[in-house]
This record gives C-alpha cells, sequence and structure tokens, in this order.
C-alpha cells in the first residue's frame, strides 16, 4: 500500500511507500505515464490525489463524486482546505476526472467550480440561519432544520456533520461565533 504520511498514521497497516504533494510515479508499459501526487486534504487530512498532465487526467478518490456530493465531517474534514484544494483542482483544467463514487467526468473544472459554488451557497444559508436567531444564538439542531430544510430529512445525520464543518470554517472567518457555556452544546451567534 502506497499513502500519504497522514493517512499511513492512521491506519493499521503497513504502508510500503509514503507519498508527498509533488512526488512523481513514473509508469512504464506500452504507453509511458507519469502522475503526479496532489495532496489535497480537506476530506481527509491524508487524501491524495493523482494528475497525468500527458491525458489530462485526474484520479480525484473522494474529493468529488459524479453525483452528489462529498461529505465534509468535522474532526478529519476542514471545509476551509477543503474549498482552498477543489480550486486547486480547478487550476489544472483537466479533461478526465476518475472519481471513487460514481461514472467517469469529462468536465471536471466545470464539476470543481459547481461544487465550490455549492458549498459557499450553503456557507450563505448557514450564517443566514445563525443570524436569524439573534444575539441568543442556536443550537445545531436548531440550525439543521433551516440550513438543510431543502435536502430529505432522512439525510440529516449526515447534514448535520457538514453542518458542523460549515460552522467552524464560520467561525475561524469571525462570521460566528460559539457560545460554549450553555447547556446542550455550542450555541452559534452571528458575529457584528
Amino acid at each position: 500500500m502506497w499513502a500519504h504520511a497522514e493517512t499511513a498514521s492512521r491506519i493499521g497497516t503497513a504502508v510500503a511507500r509514503r507519498l508527498a504533494d509533488g512526488e512523481v510515479i513514473a509508469l512504464a508499459g506500452p504507453v509511458a505515464q507519469r502522475w503526479s501526487v496532489l495532496h489535497t486534504p480537506g476530506h481527509a487530512p491524508g487524501h491524495i490525489c493523482l494528475y497525468d498532465e500527458q491525458s489530462a487526467t485526474l484520479v480525484v478518490g473522494d474529493m468529488v463524486a459524479s453525483v452528489g456530493t462529498i461529505l465534509i465531517a468535522p474532526g478529519d474534514g476542514d471545509m476551509r482546505v477543503y474549498l482552498e484544494q477543489l480550486a486547486r483542482l480547478a487550476g489544472l483544467e483537466a479533461r478526465l476526472a476518475l472519481p471513487a463514487h460514481g461514472e467517469p467526468v469529462d468536465a471536471p473544472t466545470a464539476l470543481f467550480q459547481r461544487y465550490i459554488a455549492h458549498r459557499l451557497r450553503r456557507e450563505e444559508k448557514v450564517r443566514a440561519a445563525v443570524a436569524r436567531h439573534g444575539p441568543s444564538g442556536a443550537l445545531v439542531d436548531e440550525l439543521l432544520p433551516v440550513a438543510y430544510g431543502d435536502v430529505p430529512v432522512a439525510t440529516w445525520p449526515i447534514a448535520r456533520l457538514s453542518l458542523q464543518s460549515h460552522l467552524a470554517k464560520l467561525e475561524e472567518d469571525g462570521r460566528v461565533r460559539a457560545d460554549v457555556r450553555s447547556a446542550g452544546g455550542p450555541r452559534y451567534i452571528a458575529s457584528a
């Protein structure tokens, strides 16, 4: 198994080779290939993508899916870093992306840009939901039906995790603050 050092430190399997950002994996054969390793954290700290510049092909793993979205869970995930890495991938202007979930993507730059736009729209919905609750703030479970009211209730347990990641980013941005003294978990309050 080959993996980024972040992944190697988290799994209980021996890693034969630790991959680093910028490293090149050269493959011999009828068609020689050179895959550049791109460390793309955000979904997970040790996530990597592989890029073959000659064919403009990206192996994107869990960065995107051809259908649906990817969970950015609190703890391992980081919404800010994820968005930065999506922009990095969009900048490559690849012709083909191979996700871990779904079919190959023929227009990956457009998909990366849609993912970024979707996340930023959701972030604005989260910020507006926090602001709507005023100075008393709101618990995550009070924000969920407002910020994710457009998704099926059956997906709310996953949406709750995404909501927490958006709140962490908004807190880092200084757009919300968490009052951790409240019972039942932090209350999120819009910053001035």
